[in-house]
């Protein structure tokens, strides 16, 4: 970078008051001379090292600090060759960074490029004069290295050291694309639709956690800022528009709000630790509930071994419906078993099982799904909390039903069986075992045989002869089935079907 001079028309500007001006902390051998007239900035100064002296041109206001006025008045004062307009420049937006938006003030730097110290932008780099399009006075020195370090011939349109907005775009595209394309193929191949339950008190608590991270972050951490202002606007369409993602999108403010308010916001300690905690007991205690269900009975496996045997014991018996616990531990260890009605995955649940999310569950309505659903027993937990969909179930079972007949019951479970249920396997096929992954049966006479199981392009036949096909309520029928055993099954090859 070549050191500027002072030229004679700066020197006749300052009188003899004028002292000489080191930046603090600047690189010894780069910058400008060492002897610069400085120019009249409102006692005191506030940047050390640097004297009142004659504003010259009248480029200083009154009120201005001593590092801002300096910064201002320098290129008069000093050498307009283009490394001295392009190092007051950077210093100009740099020194006014902390107190002025990154902007440098009207006239510090006239049409030239920014150079180094800004980061990413080597001393002296680009080379040569200024070219355009040129730095304009009121951009944002970040932005001003980035046109110059592209403009710059030679270097394939990136700054030096992997700086500029070059490299910087590449690495937003893939933190952004890397999930989209992971993510992608397992929504289009195996996504089942429904939506996920989102309260409007859930989104207002949670919009508010983005809005104090929008106003606490310091205003040059734009990146930061317009993630909070996307949060507020994921949250509200998630709350709005019905889809899978619903109550989902509150892990980023969960995630990120009070690591963000930490590590950035300006605050004082007391201050800090205040705002800290604020948040903490204002955003949705999901973390803190879990983390005191942590080690519950119904996490263990025993807490379901005697239901599982009894289960067992009564085999085949179809599809089952565990009311639900409120950390569905009954879809890990029962499965194994019997097949369950309602699983854990509470999209799906909303979309084949909508009754249980409003508030008018009746009895009759909750006999017909047990039907519809080819339920043979009713588990239910008395002691345990139910999950929040399941409440309503749990009150109906509890106060007992004309259609559910108990049939075992231990210390933990109450076991009811549906009266005149809905066959998994209609005639005349006849059940032989379900479980996790198939159902089989046999079939004792030819024709089309009706399978409880919802219809899927992943489903598979194996058996000897007859084809699957989707039946007009949802489920699947065997057509042409000859006598002898059959398996519905699923796999990412299906074979079978009409």
């Amino acid at each position: 970078m070549v050191r500027p001079r002072s030229t004679s028309a700066g020197t006749a500007a300052s009188t003899s008051s004028a002292t000489a001006c080191s930046p603090p902390g600047w690189p010894s051998g780069r910058g400008p001379a060492r002897s610069v007239p400085l120019p009249r900035c409102s006692p005191p100064p506030r940047w050390a090292g640097c004297s009142p002296g004659t504003a010259p041109a009248g480029r200083c206001s009154p009120g201005s600090s001593a590092r801002s006025c300096w910064s201002a008045t320098w290129p008069v004062a000093g050498s307009p060759s283009p490394s001295g307009w392009r190092w007051a420049c950077s210093r100009c937006a740099r020194s006014a960074s902390t107190r002025r938006g990154s902007r440098c003030r009207a006239g510090a730097a006239g049409p030239a490029r920014c150079g180094w110290p800004w980061p990413g932008c080597s001393p002296g780099w680009p080379p040569g004069p200024a070219r355009s399009p040129a730095c304009s006075p009121a951009w944002p020195a970040r932005r001003c290295c980035w046109r110059a370090c592209a403009g710059a011939p030679g270097r394939g349109g990136r700054c030096p050291a992997g700086g500029g907005p070059t490299k910087q775009m590449a690495e937003s595209l893939t933190l952004c694309l890397a999930p989209a394309l992971a993510l992608a193929p397992m929504a289009l191949l195996f996504g089942n639709g429904g939506t996920q339950p989102f309260t409007a008190e859930s989104m207002r608590i949670n919009v508010a956690l983005a809005v104090v991270v929008f106003f606490a972050v310091p205003r040059r951490r734009r990146t930061l800022r317009a993630g909070a202002a996307l949060t507020v606007l994921l949250l509200v369409a998630a709350q709005l528009v019905p889809s899978p993602i619903g109550s989902n999108a509150l892990r980023l403010p969960m995630l990120f709000a009070l690591p963000l308010l930490a590590g950035y916001a300006p605050l004082p300690g007391p201050w800090l630790a205040g705002l800290l905690a604020a948040c903490l007991w204002w955003q949705n205690p999901v973390m803190t509930a879990d983390l005191s269900r942590a080690g519950s009975p119904e996490s263990a496996a025993a807490y379901y071994r005697p239901l599982v045997d009894e289960l067992a014991r009564r085999q085949p018996v179809g599809r089952v419906e565990v009311v639900p616990l409120r950390d569905h531990w009954e879809s890990a260890y029962l499965p194994d078993t019997v097949p369950l009605a309602r699983g854990w995955e509470r999209q799906v649940d909303t979309l084949r099982n909508p009754l249980f999310y409003g508030d008018d569950l009746t009895a009759d309505g909750y006999a017909g799904w047990l039907r519809r659903e080819a339920v043979a027993y009713v588990a239910y937990a008395p002691g345990s909390v139910p999950d929040r969909s399941a409440r309503q179930e749990a009150a109906l079972v509890a106060a007992g039903q004309p259609y559910l007949r108990e049939v075992w019951r231990d210390a933990t479970w109450r076991l009811y069986a549906v009266t005149e249920p809905a066959p998994l396997v209609g005639p005349p096929g006849r059940l032989v075992d379900s479980g996790r992954a198939a159902v089989g049966f046999t079939v004792d006479a030819p024709g089309d045989v009706p399978v409880r199981v919802r219809w899927s392009r992943w489903l598979t036949l194996t058996g000897p002869g007859g084809c699957l096909a989707p039946a007009p309520d949802g489920f699947v029928t065997v057509r042409g089935a000859t006598p002898g055993a059959y398996r519905v099954g699923s796999s990412l090859r299906p074979s079978g079907q009409c």
